[in-house]
């Protein structure tokens, strides 16, 4: 499953690009450290990293974006 979260980040529009919720425990989860992380366990806590990735703003999550490659800056900006 680890490639499955790094393939999102590749896939994303990098103007619009979506959050990427993890769980803690999995093993992208170190490499990919600017996800949502979530503890699958801790159900009200997920509900509200839920919640808080679905209203994120778009800054937000364009940064969080570029900071998943220390190349996607050039991507956008030859």
């Amino acid at each position: 499953m680890n490639l499955v979260a790094k393939e999102y980040v590749a896939a994303q529009d990098s103007f619009d690009p979506g959050v990427l919720v993890l769980s803690q425990f999995a093993g992208a989860a170190r490499e990919l450290d600017a996800a949502v992380m979530v503890n699958p366990y801790d159900i009200d806590g997920m509900a509200t990293k839920l919640a808080n990735a679905l209203t994120m703003s778009q800054t937000e999550r364009h940064e969080r974006w570029l900071s998943f490659n220390p190349f996607s800056e050039k991507i956008i900006n030859p």
